[in-house]
């Protein structure tokens, strides 16, 4: 698990809780996705793929990623980004999503900046920082439409789980 990422998470949502946002607004709430937030989360399942099937070579099976790491740090992940920077940034800008949605994608893509250095090459990290991109932008997109994280971190938790299993370069 990334380490202090889970910290600040929950520190944050903490606070915005009590400075009046609501469980709905922190995307906290436990429900249903949307007809709607199904086909986002199939979009970046799709946009995905391509990340998974790029490797190069099979790790193996090892419990502790891909049965802890993976889900700590997919829903740790999911509590800081979606359910307190997006909240948090669509506050300072007074409601407007549109704006806050990209910015929060674009710190989304620079928390991952230690991909781009093992990736070394400048196309390939170009590519990888454009499907983090679009992936925040469908996480936070979704989370917001259906005021939930649940489904978002279950997929960016099983993400990093199949992730776990093979190696790249």
């Amino acid at each position: 698990m990334p380490s202090g990422v889970s910290e600040p998470g929950a520190l944050s949502v903490g606070v915005l809780l009590a400075s009046g946002l609501t469980r709905a607004e922190c995307s906290l709430e436990a429900r249903w996705f949307s007809k709607a937030g199904a086909a986002m989360l199939m979009l970046i399942f799709l946009l995905l793929l391509p990340i998974v099937l790029s490797s190069t070579g099979e790790v193996g099976w090892d419990p502790l990623p891909a049965l802890v790491y993976a889900p700590a740090s997919g829903i740790a992940q999911e509590v800081f980004f979606r359910s307190a920077l997006l909240p948090a940034l669509t506050r300072a800008f007074r409601g407007r999503i549109r704006l806050a949605l990209p910015i929060h994608s674009l710190i989304f893509v620079a928390y991952h900046f230690r991909t781009f250095r093992a990736i070394g090459a400048i196309g390939p990290s170009i590519g990888v920082a454009m499907v983090l991109f679009l992936g925040g932008l469908g996480w936070g997109w979704q989370a917001q439409k259906d005021r939930t994280v649940i489904w978002t971190a279950i997929q960016h938790s099983i993400f990093l789980a199949v992730m776990s299993l093979f190696i790249w370069g």
